[in-house]
C-alpha cells in the first residue's frame, strides 16, 4: 500500500495495481501445510481496495498441478519440490469449496462497493468409493523406452525429454583395491544399481555423492534419476534434469582419477502406461501397480496410496501427479469426476523404490480439513 501512495506521488494519473495479494503459499513435501491468517488476509484486502484500482488475489481459487506440472524451487543451498496439490490456502480450495476465507473475503469486497453479500451456488460433493483391488503389476520396461547411446553423459533436455525419468547405463572396471564411482550434480534424484543390485539412493542436495566399489573385475552401472519438477521461480529456471557434468571413477589403487564414457540412455516420459500386468514384484525397483475399482454415480473424491514410497499414479490412463510417503504432507491426490467411467476404472501406480509393505489404495471423500 506504502509502495503505491508512492507510485502516486509520480504519477498521479496512473492506476494502482496490487499484482499478487497472497492468500497463502503453495505446498511443499516433507513441510506442514502454513495457512495465512483470515483476519491478516482480510485487512489486506481491505486496504488494497482502498488504494489500488485493480487488485488481483493470488490464488482466489487453489488447484491441482496435474501430471508432472508440480513445479520446485532451488535456493542454492537447498531444494524443495512443490506437491501436487496447489490448494495454497485459497478461498476457493482445490475441490472448488468455499472456504472460511472465502467468506470474510467476499464480506470485504462487497462492503467495499455497496453491494448485498449473496451466495446461491452449492459446493460440490466429494464421494468415497472404497478400496481398490490389485489386479497385477508391471515392471517399468514395459512402458514406452527411448533408447540413446552417447559417448559422453547428457542431460535429460539433450535426449529430447522433458519429464519423467532418466537411466543412464555403463560399464566399468573395478581395480583390485576397489573403485569408487562419483556422480556429478543431480536433478533431482538419483538411484544407483551395481550389476542389477540396488546400492543406493542420492538426493540433488546430498553433499556426499559416491559409491564404492570394492569387487575387482567388470561392473555395470545403472543410475535411474528422477526429475521431481521444474524449477518455476528464481535465478535457476533453465537449470536442466539428469545427470550434469561427469561421471568419474577413482581407482584406489592407482589414485588416479577418469571420466566414464559410452553410455546407454534410457528415457521414460510416461506418456503411455503398460498394458500388460504380468511381472512378480522385486524390491527396490521401480514397479507399476494395477488396481481396479467400480464406480456408481460419477462425483468428485480423492485417491489416497498407503504402503508406496514415491512416484506417479494414473486413474484410466491419465496421470493425476505425484505420491510421494512423506512426513507432514498428506499422500493424497484429487479426482475430478469427469475423470472417472461408470462401471470399472483403472488405477496405475508407479512406485520408483517398490517395496514389501503392506499397500492399500483407496476412494475416499473426506474433506481437505480432516487430510491436513
Amino acid at each position: 500500500v506504502r509502495c503505491i501512495g508512492e507510485l502516486k506521488k509520480i504519477r498521479n494519473n496512473q492506476p494502482g495495481a496490487v499484482m499478487e495479494l497472497w492468500n497463502g503459499k503453495a505446498m511443499h513435501w516433507g513441510e506442514p501445510f502454513v495457512r495465512r491468517d483470515i483476519k491478516e488476509v482480510a485487512l489486506s484486502v481491505e486496504r488494497a481496495l482502498e488504494h489500488a484500482e485493480l487488485v488481483n488475489l493470488y490464488m482466489f481459487h487453489g488447484g491441482t498441478t496435474f501430471g508432472f506440472m508440480n513445479g520446485s524451487q532451488d535456493y542454492g543451498d537447498h531444494f524443495v519440490v512443490q506437491c501436487t496439490s496447489y490448494d495454497v490456502d485459497a478461498p476457493l480450495n482445490e475441490f472448488g469449496r468455499r472456504m472460511p476465507k472465502y467468506y470474510a473475503e467476499q464480506k470485504i469486497i462487497c462492503d467495499a462497493f455497496g453491494k448485498t453479500v449473496e451466495n446461491s451456488a452449492t459446493d460440490p460433493e466429494l464421494r468415497a468409493y472404497g478400496n481398490a483391488t490389485l489386479t497385477g503389476v508391471a515392471q517399468l520396461n514395459k512402458c514406452k523406452i527411448c533408447r540413446h547411446e552417447s559417448v559422453k553423459l547428457k542431460s535429460m533436455e539433450m535426449f529430447g525429454q522433458g519429464y519423467g525419468y532418466i537411466v543412464y547405463s555403463t560399464n566399468i572396471f573395478a581395480g583390485k583395491c576397489g573403485s569408487k564411482i562419483i556422480l556429478p550434480e543431480i536433478h533431482d534424484v538419483a538411484h544407483v544399481y551395481i550389476d542389477g543390485q540396488y546400492k543406493t539412493t542420492i538426493q540433488r542436495s546430498a553433499q556426499e555423492k559416491s559409491i564404492f566399489i570394492d569387487d575387482c573385475g567388470k561392473h555395470t552401472v545403472q543410475i535411474l534419476v528422477e526429475n521431481l519438477g521444474r524449477v518455476n521461480f528464481g535465478a535457476y529456471l533453465k537449470v536442466r534434469k539428469g545427470l550434469l557434468g561427469d561421471l568419474l571413477q577413482y581407482d584406489v589403487e592407482s589414485q588416479v582419477f577418469s571420466i566414464i564414457s559410452n553410455f546407454e540412455v534410457y528415457c521414460m516420459d510416461m506418456q503411455t502406461i503398460p498394458k500388460q500386468y504380468d511381472d512378480d514384484v522385486k524390491e527396490n525397483v521401480p514397479i507399476l501397480y494395477r488396481y481396479e475399482i467400480d464406480v456408481e454415480e460419477r462425483e468428485d473424491t480423492i485417491i489416497c496410496v498407503d504402503g508406496f514410497y514415491r512416484g506417479v499414479v494414473f486413474l484410466n490412463g491419465f496421470n493425476l501427479g505425484r505420491h510421494w510417503n512423506i512426513e507432514n504432507t498428506p499422500n493424497r491426490l484429487y479426482v475430478p469426476k469427469y475423470l472417472l467411467h461408470d462401471g470399472k476404472n483403472e488405477i496405475v501406480i508407479l512406485d520408483v523404490l517398490a517395496s514389501k509393505a503392506n499397500k492399500s489404495v483407496k476412494l475416499v471423500g473426506e474433506d481437505w480439513n480432516r487430510l491436513v
